[in-house]
């Protein structure tokens, strides 16, 4: 019925298989390691995503410490900085003329890097806010 298979015949099936098998393998590793560069990627984006919104946290809590500052004496200017558990953050008030002043605050979490700047328009009877931005610079 079937005709009959030579040693011949035996040795060069497995010689076919080989190459067959090393290439789905090699598309399995290239698969396998695209997979991990993603996730991988992900993560540390992830990651820094946090860290953006921990400095974005701590340099608005700067400016709510400058502000408290400003509403204890109403001619305050100058500096200072304010440590929490996530980090530091510095803070700058300096007087526009007037009851004016600007307040900028600067955190950095890592290589997240916040920055803020407030304008306040008058410190009496309550402090009155007329521009709260993030700023690059």
């Amino acid at each position: 019925m079937f005709p009959p298979v030579s040693e011949n015949t035996k040795l060069n099936s497995g010689f076919t298989l080989l190459p067959v098998a090393l290439t789905v393998l090699s598309v399995m590793v290239i698969v396998g390691t695209f997979v991990l560069l993603i996730g991988y990627n992900s993560l540390r984006n992830s990651l820094l995503l946090v860290k953006s919104h921990q400095a974005n946290s701590l340099v608005n809590a700067c400016v709510e410490h400058a502000l408290l500052k400003i509403q204890e004496n109403s001619a305050f200017a100058g500096a200072g900085e304010v440590t929490l558990d996530t980090g530091a953050c510095s803070y700058n008030v300096a007087s526009l003329g007037g009851e004016r002043k600007a307040v900028t605050a600067s955190s950095i979490i890592d290589s997240a890097v916040r920055k803020a700047k407030v304008i306040v328009a008058s410190t009496t009877p309550k402090i009155f806010i007329s521009e709260w931005q993030e700023v690059a610079d």
